[in-house]
């Protein structure tokens, strides 16, 4: 086999590990109505439903949806196709309730200036605790499917070419 024919082999594997992968999720606190309802147990009434009610920081919000009880939560949760972005926090306080607070703080309490960062924050224990936390959705199988398709496309393209260049070494005249 030829060099360019591997070549070919390998960009075919890896177009196919990513159709493999590019398996859709559906984002609920910003798909449209049309997304939505590809999702088990959300038709369009559910579904507008869902975005009055938004944002969701978790998927088992989505029981404040009526009609949805903890087992559909779990329906949707192991179709795998619905997911809330992990970086989306509850708000702790609002801008109203921010402003009140500044506006009643007493005068002994001035503006600090810059934040300094803590001398004695341990960089360890934050890495056990971001570690710790769990997100609502792992990876679909089908990332580790591709990556093991393209692991081992790779490895069998390696080893064709380790023997290719071997014999053709081997068949040089000095």
């Amino acid at each position: 086999m030829r060099v360019p024919g591997i070549i070919f082999l390998f960009l075919a594997g890896l177009t196919s590990a990513s159709f493999i992968c590019a398996e859709e999720t559906i984002d609920i606190n910003s798909a449209p109505l049309e997304e939505l309802t590809k999702i088990i147990h959300i038709g369009e009434a559910r579904g507008q439903e869902l975005i009055s009610l938004r944002p969701f920081y978790s998927l088992d919000d989505l029981d404040r949806i009526n009609g949805i009880s903890q087992g559909r939560v779990e329906d949707i949760k192991e179709q795998g196709l619905a997911w809330v972005d992990p970086a989306l926090k509850p708000e702790t306080e609002t801008a109203e309730a921010s402003l009140q607070s500044y506006e009643n703080r007493s005068p002994s309490t001035a503006d600090p200036g810059p934040l300094e960062s803590d001398p004695e924050a341990n960089p360890k224990e934050e890495l056990a605790e971001n570690k710790n936390r769990r997100t609502d959705n792992p990876p679909p199988l089908s990332i580790y499917l591709g990556a093991g398709i393209i692991a081992a496309f790779s490895g069998t393209t390696i080893l064709i070419l380790k023997k290719k260049s071997k014999k053709e070494y081997n068949n040089i005249e000095l």
